[in-house]
């Protein structure tokens, strides 16, 4: 069991990273809402420090409001756009809309 939310944070943005560097061109599937903000700023960070390179990452979200125009501020390809997509380069994003 890990201590807290941070521990929770690192635990689940470091086995992403792993997985990409052993694999760069892995498909990940990413969550929303309030719990993984912490991974992602986490990842965001190691993207920036040279530490993890997205680029050739292809990402699936599998949710998001219906009807609700993607650019609104509450989709989800908000969400991801404000707290990953925007802060790294991944090869590929499949979002439902």
């Amino acid at each position: 069991m890990l201590p807290n939310a941070d521990a929770v944070d690192a635990y689940a943005a470091n086995l992403v990273i792993q997985q990409v560097n052993a694999k760069p061109d892995s498909v990940l599937t990413l969550p929303t809402g309030n719990t993984p903000i912490g991974m992602y700023e986490l990842i965001v960070a190691s993207n920036q420090q040279g530490i993890v390179d997205l680029s050739r990452t292809t990402v699936f979200n599998l949710d998001e409001y219906h009807p609700i125009n993607p650019d609104s501020p509450d989709s989800y390809a908000s969400y991801m756009q404000r707290h990953l997509i925007g802060h790294v380069s991944v090869g590929e994003w499949h979002i439902t809309h």
